[in-house]
């Protein structure tokens, strides 16, 4: 199944670099690794929405998890500071391979959404998702701005 693999990949670069991170992001990229096998353990298993969810012990992904990721984003944002233009991805190592993460994870998310069309998925996954790009890139800032790097813009 695609979307298992690709959640996969997102799991294994975002855990690829630590060396250069700092310990908060580590932290939080290793609880997404955790999360990351909820998702892949949820989009696997054929019985959500059919009544069987109740008997299933498969790990679900549940609103939780993306709001958890919330007041992250809001810290690590209000340490870098608000954008006023795009944002070219790079700069150092860290965030280099954040940004690559990110665009996995968004990856991840348009083929979930796509799947969803034709499958019965919980809609809680689209979301972590989601919320878990949005938090790679702010992520991807944060590691740039403590490496003494300003974010690169787009002309």
């Amino acid at each position: 199944m695609k979307q298992v693999g690709t959640e996969h990949d997102s799991n294994k670069t975002s855990s690829s670099e630590n060396a250069g991170m700092f310990n908060d992001i580590v932290d939080v990229l290793i609880q997404i690794q955790n999360d990351l096998f909820v998702v892949g353990s949820d989009l696997a298993d054929p019985g959500f929405g059919d009544g069987s969810r109740a008997k299933s012990k498969t790990p679900r992904v549940d609103e939780k998890m993306a709001s958890a990721l919330e007041p992250i984003i809001d810290r690590f944002e209000s340490e870098v500071g608000p954008i006023t233009f795009f944002i070219l991805p790079g700069g150092s190592v860290g965030s280099s391979v954040l940004h690559q993460s990110r665009s996995i994870a968004r990856r991840a998310e348009a083929s979930v959404v796509a799947l969803s069309k034709s499958e019965k998925i919980n809609p809680a996954v689209i979301i972590y998702l989601n919320r878990l790009s949005d938090f790679l890139f702010m992520a991807a800032r944060l590691a740039n701005k403590r490496a003494g790097m300003p974010d690169t813009a787009w002309h």
